[in-house]
Parts: structure tokens; sequence; C-alpha cells
């Protein structure tokens, strides 16, 4: 089951047969799945239903997590994302991860985004701060923090932070940015903040959010993939715009949980 794709619109995954496996227990079934270039999908569903798992095999972080099997292909803007000849470190340049508490390194601001740039290979220093001041702005940072960036990161506060590691993916030019459940520990007003972000980057980026907000969903996505349960194993069940998702479900399941009596 895919998204519908809109007219002259590529899709940047093609998902076919994606199953995840832990320890030999299967936690994803097979997911088949389109996820369009340039927009804003939300994956939406119960926890423990599978949505992670499918996000972090989107940059192959399933790699890093002991026992973990993957199974099915994703073609990433063409190419076999899993192909053994494929290079992880450019692939996870390409498709930066935003995790669900802020991960700020602890030293300045300035250092943590100037870290990603020397590991990739950038050493000429203008070219550093050029760099730094437009992730800053482009994640909506850059006035608040500008006269601070010297200051250790961690003084920040929870939604500052939060922002900061979107300027950290961004500052390496990525295509996609996945984003597992980016607001769950903020206040309302840095959610906010969030939200307006995630629609700055739309059109730019290619970004997918987890959220178990529906209401956030209905305001950030263009597209909406739900997941579901059934013995202990995540499935996906429906994909489509978000207008066809929330309004006309094809599915129970999903009418049930976007109305709010399942999940």
């Amino acid at each position: 089951m895919s998204i519908d794709r809109r007219e002259s619109v590529h899709p940047i995954f093609q998902i076919e047969n994606l199953s995840i496996a832990y320890r030999g227990v299967v936690a994803l079934a097979p997911v088949s799945l389109n996820l369009r270039k340039n927009a804003v999908t939300a994956l939406i569903g119960p926890s423990g239903c599978g949505k992670t798992s499918f996000l972090t095999a989107l940059n192959r972080l399933t790699d890093m997590i002991p026992e973990c099997r993957v199974s099915g292909r994703i073609r990433f803007d063409g190419s076999d994302l899993y192909d053994p000849i494929t290079n992880v470190l450019d692939v996870r340049r390409r498709i930066g991860m935003i995790f669900q508490n802020p991960t700020v390194f602890p030293m300045s601001i300035q250092r943590n985004l100037e870290l990603p740039l020397e590991e990739h290979g950038l050493k000429d220093r203008g070219e550093k701060q050029k760099r730094v001041q437009k992730a800053l702005e482009d994640a909506a940072l850059w006035e608040e923090v500008k006269d601070r960036l010297k200051e250790n990161a961690q003084s920040l506060s929870g939604g500052q932070q939060q922002r900061l590691c979107v300027a950290r993916s961004l500052i390496l030019e990525p295509e996609v940015i996945l984003m597992d459940e980016p607001c769950s520990a903020l206040d309302p007003l840095s959610t906010r903040k969030i939200e307006e972000l995630i629609h700055r980057l739309r059109g730019d980026y290619t970004v997918i959010v987890v959220t178990h907000n529906l209401a956030q969903a209905r305001r950030v996505a263009d597209d909406v993939a739900f997941f579901w349960m059934r013995e202990q194993t995540g499935f996906l069940v429906e994909a489509g715009s978000r207008e066809q998702l929330f309004a006309q479900p094809r599915h129970p399941e999903t009418q049930s949980y976007v109305n709010g009596l399942e999940g």
C-alpha cells in the first residue's frame, strides 16, 4: 500500500516488504509504502506498533541495534539503501535524525555545530562560521543564541536544545529529516515553535515525523501513515493524504483511532 502520489511528484523512498525483527521476534510486519519528496509525512498509531522501528530503518540506525534483522527493500532516491556497497556515513548525512529527547553535546553551542562539519572534512574557519549561522537561521534559533554561541549548549531550554539538534542536522545539508516524537518532552510554546519549524522546512526537505499527537499530525502533515499492532506485531493499516486519512479513512481501525475510540 502506498501514499497516493500527486502529479509529477517522485517518491524519495520506495519501500517494499520491509520487515524488522529483534532477536528473532517480528516487531514490524512487511510494509510497502512510497514517501513523497519534499513533503511532511506523519507516522501515527499506538505505542509499540513499529513506527520508530520503521523510522530508524530509513537511515540504517537499525545497523547499530544488536540482533536486529531488516528484510525487504528500501530504495532511497532510486538506490538500494541496504546494498552492501552503500556508504552508511553518507546515508546518515543525507538522512538526518532528530530524537525524542534533545541530545546536545556538553560543549558550546558553536562547537555542537562545528563538530559534525569537521567530522565530514570541513576545516575552513570562515566556511564553518557561515554554515553555523545559516543552520541556526534555518532552525529559527539564530536570533535567540547569536550572542551566546560560546555558552554550553546544555544551558539552553529544552525547546532550544531540540532546535539546536535540528540545526546540527541541517548543517550537513541533508535531503531528509527524520523526527521521532520531537515534541513529546516539550512545553506547548516550544511545541508550537517546532511545528512552525516543520512548516518552514516543507518543500525544501523531506520530513518524516513520528507523533502520538493526532492534532499535531493534522497541523503539520501533508501525508499520514497509520500503524497498528496485532499479536505483538506492528503493521501498516493504511496511508494517504492528511485530508483523506482523517476525513475518509478506508479501514475501521483507522476510523476508530482518529476518532479517539481506540489507542
